[in-house]
């Protein structure tokens, strides 16, 4: 290749400074070797770069063109030894991260902001799973970090830790036929209306969910956003996060309806393989493993 990053960086320094001599100090070089790459660069494109007519060296329109290119080509070989030197350092060249329906994707982004201003070397990926999904990303390989897991974690070599137990609530909307009956409901009482689950696309991990009976209408939905405007719609009623609920029950758009038999607080999870784990994994896990995070999430 005849074009070298050592003569586009010549171009730029006598583009910026004004003269041979200033780009010559700036690259620690005496002025005859940016002359000489220069000229070589020219002889070897048979072109002209600069137009040296006049007191000053400009670009020629030729040249213009090899500054404006030349420029996004430093920029990224500066990056690539950057990214390289990290990686080297044990940063992965991409992080892949399955997030949970509980997990509100807002909140990730005060983390992802404060990421890329520790590591540029590593891509991040970041992807939605619906209810159940999460084990199985894990499972599959298709994910290096899980958050807002649900369901008994599966067996083999993963770590993982809790790191928030919610409260469940049974929510219909104001306008629902349910919202006047005398509570606690019983479950022969919801039976007669639509309930809204979330998705299991559980394939490979075994995961057991608690089932909705075969007889009731069910409507099946792949997040918590839309569960969220189907009940508050009127079209359906079903049990929902606490800290997922809270602000619809304050605002009225929700209520909340005692149940006979109160459903178990439900766990959520970090999980990862921890023989895997390079620089940007273990720096997800030291902001995110603590007790409490979830509800966090939805407190922000």
């Amino acid at each position: 290749m005849k074009l070298t990053l050592e003569a586009l960086e010549a171009i730029d320094a006598i583009a910026r400074k004004g003269s041979y001599a200033a780009a010559a100090e700036e690259l620690h070089k005496v002025p005859s070797a940016i002359s000489y790459t220069v000229q070589k660069l020219e002889a070897d494109l048979g072109v002209t770069v600069f137009d040296r007519s006049g007191h000053r060296a400009r670009l020629t329109r030729t040249g213009e063109l090899l500054l404006r290119h030349g420029r996004e080509l430093l920029r990224s070989a500066a990056e690539l030894e950057c990214r390289a030197a990290r990686i080297d350092a044990g940063w992965e060249t991409e992080l892949r991260i399955a997030v949970g329906a509980i997990v509100p994707f807002s909140a990730l982004v005060p983390y992802m902001t404060a990421f890329y201003g520790e590591s540029t070397a590593t891509r991040l990926r970041i992807f939605r799973e619906p209810f159940g999904g999460e084990w199985d990303a894990l499972v599959g390989g298709r994910a290096d970090l899980i958050i807002g897991a649900t369901g008994q974690p599966p067996a083999g070599a993963f770590a993982h830790r809790i790191v928030s137990t919610v409260d469940s609530v049974f929510c219909v909307s104001p306008a629902h036929s349910l919202a006047t009956v005398q509570e606690p409901l019983s479950a022969t009482q919801i039976a007669p209306y639509r309930v809204v689950t979330l998705s299991d696309t559980t394939r490979v991990a075994e995961l057991q969910f608690d089932a909705v009976p075969e007889r009731q209408e069910s409507v099946s939905v792949p997040d918590l956003d839309a569960s969220l405007q189907l009940q508050i719609a009127t079209l359906g009623c079903g049990l929902l996060p606490a800290c997922v609920a809270r602000k619809h029950l304050e605002h009225g758009t929700l209520l909340e309806k005692k149940l006979a038999a109160a459903p178990a607080p439900q766990s959520f999870y970090l999980g990862w393989r921890p023989d895997d784990a390079g620089e940007a994994l273990k720096w997800w896990l030291n902001q995110l493993d603590r007790p409490g995070l979830i509800a966090e999430m939805w407190w922000q």
